[in-house]
Parts: structure tokens; sequence; C-alpha cells
């Protein structure tokens, strides 16, 4: 099994991660801190930019959102909404398995592999087959 590689646990099969893209998180923000408006704006932009044209009847193209562990910050009065923070890293996974493929959104501490356990836990128990896009062999 390579770095990536998941193996759910209702199947029993694996699938690898076919491209990885990760960012931080609040790169960008000049000033002020991440609030819970700009949380749910980000993840709800981060679904419409990886969701997949549907080309087979009945499939979504939907990403697969891992809930994100989101953090308090302790900000009396802060004047632009609920102080909150995603964890620092973004990241964004194409996995592939047989003509099949799930785009993932995930929010994790550290940059780049390992998947945090708790996220690669979570992602172990999804139910793939159903939430994949089917796709043509080349």
């Amino acid at each position: 099994m390579a770095i990536g590689d998941i193996t759910f646990r209702r199947t029993g099969g694996t699938v690898g991660c076919a491209t990885l893209r990760q960012w931080h998180t609040y790169s960008g923000l000049i000033e002020g801190s991440p609030c819970r408006y700009h949380n749910e704006a980000k993840i709800a932009r981060l679904n419409e930019e990886h969701r997949r044209p549907v080309e087979y009847a009945g499939e979504s193209g939907e990403p697969y959102l891992v809930p994100p562990m989101i953090r308090p910050i302790h900000y009396p009065d802060y004047p632009f909404g609920i102080p909150e923070a995603l964890p620092a890293i973004t990241c964004v996974a194409l996995y592939a398995g047989h003509r099949a493929e799930l785009t993932i959104i995930w929010f994790q501490d550290e940059l780049a592999f390992p998947i945090a356990p708790h996220i690669l836990e979570h992602l172990e128990g999804i139910d793939f087959p159903a939430l994949a896009m089917t796709v043509e062999e080349d």
C-alpha cells in the first residue's frame, strides 16, 4: 500500500491518491481573525470549485468534505462575527479506484502526508462506491 492510499472498512477495497493539492488555509488573510462566516464561505467555495460535471444519471459529482474540527478563538467583542479557526492546512485530493473517482476535501494541522490519523479513520469509514463517480477507462 502506498502513502495516501485508503482501505475502506465497509468494502475492504483500497483506492489510491491520484492527485493532492495542499495550501495554508488562511494564506492571504491580511488582518483580523478568521470567523465563522468566512470559514463557511471558504468551505462552500471549495465545494463549488471541486464539483465535477455529472456524466452519468444519478451521480452528483459532489466532492466529499470531511467535517472539519473547528477551533474557537477567544476574542471578546470581535466586531466581524464569531471568531473561529479551521485547521492550518487545506487538502484536496482525487482518489481513484476501479472505474471510480472521488474528490475529497479535508483540513489538517500539518502539511503533506501522512494524512492526520483522525482524518484517515473517518475516510476509512465512508462508502466510497456510493459516493464516487463512475469514470470510463482509457
